[in-house]
Protein backbone atom coordinates (compact mmCIF):
# COMPACT_ATOMS: atom_id res chain seq x y z
CA UNK A 1 0.00 0.00 0.00
CA UNK A 2 1.03 3.55 -0.81
CA UNK A 3 0.09 6.38 1.86
CA UNK A 4 1.86 9.35 3.55
CA UNK A 5 4.80 8.78 4.99
CA UNK A 6 6.07 11.31 7.70
CA UNK A 7 10.27 12.28 8.23
CA UNK A 8 10.89 13.15 11.62
CA UNK A 9 14.62 14.54 13.33
CA UNK A 10 15.28 14.21 16.78
CA UNK A 11 17.63 16.85 18.29
CA UNK A 12 20.13 13.97 18.32
CA UNK A 13 19.70 13.86 14.53
CA UNK A 14 18.15 10.66 14.36
CA UNK A 15 15.78 9.98 11.78
CA UNK A 16 12.65 8.73 11.86
CA UNK A 17 10.35 7.51 9.18
CA UNK A 18 6.50 6.41 10.05
CA UNK A 19 4.02 5.39 7.23
CA UNK A 20 0.31 5.89 7.10
CA UNK A 21 -1.55 3.43 4.93
CA UNK A 22 -4.52 3.82 3.61
CA UNK A 23 -6.11 0.94 0.95
CA UNK A 24 -7.96 3.83 -1.38
CA UNK A 25 -4.32 6.10 -2.10
CA UNK A 26 -2.55 3.12 -4.81
CA UNK A 27 -0.53 3.20 -8.10
CA UNK A 28 -3.66 3.41 -10.02
CA UNK A 29 -4.49 6.42 -8.40
CA UNK A 30 -1.21 8.40 -8.52
CA UNK A 31 -1.29 7.43 -11.95
CA UNK A 32 -4.57 9.01 -12.51
CA UNK A 33 -4.12 12.43 -10.29
CA UNK A 34 -0.89 12.76 -12.23
CA UNK A 35 -2.86 12.17 -15.87
CA UNK A 36 -4.80 15.22 -14.34
CA UNK A 37 -2.11 17.40 -12.90
CA UNK A 38 -0.92 17.22 -16.62
CA UNK A 39 -3.58 17.97 -18.34
CA UNK A 40 -4.54 20.55 -16.26
CA UNK A 41 -0.87 22.23 -16.50
CA UNK A 42 -0.91 21.72 -20.42
CA UNK A 43 -4.08 23.78 -20.50
CA UNK A 44 -3.29 26.40 -17.26
CA UNK A 45 -2.13 28.81 -19.92
CA UNK A 46 -6.17 29.78 -21.54
CA UNK A 47 -6.55 30.96 -18.35
CA UNK A 48 -7.14 35.08 -19.34
CA UNK A 49 -5.60 36.22 -16.17
CA UNK A 50 -1.74 35.25 -16.27
CA UNK A 51 -1.33 35.94 -12.38
CA UNK A 52 -4.55 33.78 -11.70
CA UNK A 53 -2.83 31.13 -14.08
CA UNK A 54 0.51 31.18 -12.36
CA UNK A 55 -0.97 30.78 -8.94
CA UNK A 56 0.28 27.62 -7.83
CA UNK A 57 -3.16 26.75 -6.23
CA UNK A 58 -5.33 27.64 -9.02
CA UNK A 59 -4.33 24.28 -10.47
CA UNK A 60 -5.90 22.52 -7.15
CA UNK A 61 -9.06 24.71 -7.30
CA UNK A 62 -9.48 23.41 -11.05
CA UNK A 63 -8.68 19.52 -9.55
CA UNK A 64 -11.41 20.46 -6.88
CA UNK A 65 -13.76 21.22 -9.70
CA UNK A 66 -13.09 18.13 -11.88
CA UNK A 67 -13.69 16.10 -8.71
CA UNK A 68 -17.00 17.69 -8.19
CA UNK A 69 -17.89 17.33 -11.94
CA UNK A 70 -16.77 13.59 -11.74
CA UNK A 71 -19.03 13.24 -8.82
CA UNK A 72 -21.89 13.95 -11.02
CA UNK A 73 -21.29 11.60 -13.27
CA UNK A 74 -21.90 8.14 -14.08
CA UNK A 75 -18.63 6.80 -15.45
CA UNK A 76 -16.85 10.16 -12.81
CA UNK A 77 -18.30 7.82 -9.46
CA UNK A 78 -16.52 4.76 -11.11
CA UNK A 79 -13.44 6.27 -11.65
CA UNK A 80 -13.16 8.24 -8.53
CA UNK A 81 -14.23 4.62 -7.06
CA UNK A 82 -11.48 2.74 -8.78
CA UNK A 83 -9.27 4.39 -11.28
CA UNK A 84 -7.82 1.11 -12.01
CA UNK A 85 -10.50 0.29 -14.21
CA UNK A 86 -9.33 3.15 -16.40
CA UNK A 87 -5.64 2.81 -16.56
CA UNK A 88 -5.85 -0.98 -17.91
CA UNK A 89 -3.70 -0.29 -21.31
CA UNK A 90 -2.49 2.19 -22.91
CA UNK A 91 -5.55 2.96 -25.33
CA UNK A 92 -7.77 3.69 -21.79
CA UNK A 93 -5.15 5.59 -20.49
CA UNK A 94 -5.06 7.69 -23.93
CA UNK A 95 -9.14 8.00 -23.67
CA UNK A 96 -9.18 9.36 -20.15
CA UNK A 97 -6.57 11.86 -21.18
CA UNK A 98 -8.82 13.02 -24.08
CA UNK A 99 -12.32 13.34 -21.93
CA UNK A 100 -10.16 15.07 -19.04
CA UNK A 101 -9.08 17.55 -21.82
CA UNK A 102 -12.69 18.08 -22.24
CA UNK A 103 -13.69 18.63 -19.03
CA UNK A 104 -10.72 21.13 -18.13
CA UNK A 105 -11.43 22.77 -21.39
CA UNK A 106 -15.13 23.44 -20.25
CA UNK A 107 -14.04 24.15 -16.75
CA UNK A 108 -11.71 26.78 -17.49
CA UNK A 109 -13.89 28.46 -20.24
CA UNK A 110 -16.42 28.91 -17.00
CA UNK A 111 -13.57 30.32 -14.96
CA UNK A 112 -12.61 32.87 -17.20
CA UNK A 113 -16.37 34.26 -17.01
CA UNK A 114 -16.11 33.95 -13.53
CA UNK A 115 -12.66 35.80 -12.82
CA UNK A 116 -13.61 38.41 -15.57
CA UNK A 117 -16.62 39.34 -13.55
CA UNK A 118 -14.63 40.20 -10.86
CA UNK A 119 -12.18 42.97 -12.36
CA UNK A 120 -8.35 43.63 -12.21
CA UNK A 121 -8.43 44.08 -8.89
CA UNK A 122 -9.21 40.82 -7.62
CA UNK A 123 -7.40 39.41 -5.07
CA UNK A 124 -6.94 36.12 -6.24
CA UNK A 125 -4.34 35.07 -3.87
CA UNK A 126 -7.00 35.81 -0.58
CA UNK A 127 -9.46 34.19 -2.40
CA UNK A 128 -7.85 31.07 -3.52
CA UNK A 129 -7.27 30.56 -0.22
CA UNK A 130 -10.45 30.88 1.07
CA UNK A 131 -12.23 27.25 1.11
CA UNK A 132 -15.83 28.87 1.07
CA UNK A 133 -14.94 31.47 -1.98
CA UNK A 134 -13.21 27.96 -3.76
CA UNK A 135 -16.26 26.07 -2.52
CA UNK A 136 -19.05 28.90 -3.86
CA UNK A 137 -16.73 29.15 -7.10
CA UNK A 138 -16.73 25.52 -7.94
CA UNK A 139 -20.88 25.01 -7.41
CA UNK A 140 -21.07 27.90 -9.91
CA UNK A 141 -19.03 26.25 -12.41
CA UNK A 142 -20.52 22.66 -11.59
CA UNK A 143 -23.74 24.09 -12.07
CA UNK A 144 -22.98 25.46 -15.61
CA UNK A 145 -21.23 22.84 -16.58
CA UNK A 146 -24.67 20.54 -15.85
CA UNK A 147 -26.52 23.11 -17.23
CA UNK A 148 -24.69 22.54 -20.69
CA UNK A 149 -24.48 19.23 -20.44
CA UNK A 150 -28.13 18.80 -19.99
CA UNK A 151 -29.24 21.12 -22.93
CA UNK A 152 -26.40 18.84 -24.64
CA UNK A 153 -23.98 21.90 -25.66
CA UNK A 154 -20.84 20.27 -24.40
CA UNK A 155 -20.30 16.43 -23.62
CA UNK A 156 -20.45 15.10 -20.23
CA UNK A 157 -17.28 13.04 -18.96
CA UNK A 158 -18.87 9.63 -19.69
CA UNK A 159 -19.87 11.13 -23.18
CA UNK A 160 -16.49 12.00 -24.22
CA UNK A 161 -14.82 8.94 -22.74
CA UNK A 162 -17.53 6.80 -25.15
CA UNK A 163 -17.06 9.02 -28.03
CA UNK A 164 -13.43 7.57 -27.78
CA UNK A 165 -13.99 4.51 -27.34
CA UNK A 166 -16.03 3.96 -30.97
Amino acid sequence: MIGVVHFEVTASGTLWVTADTRPEVNAERIIFLYLLNTIIDSNIDNIDNKLIARYSLTKYAIMFIVRNILEKDELGIQLLQNPSDFLSDGTHIFKLIKAFGGVVDDIIIDLNGEVNDLGEDFDYKSKLRDEHWVKELSRNIVSNYQKLVNRKRIKSFKEEWEDDNE
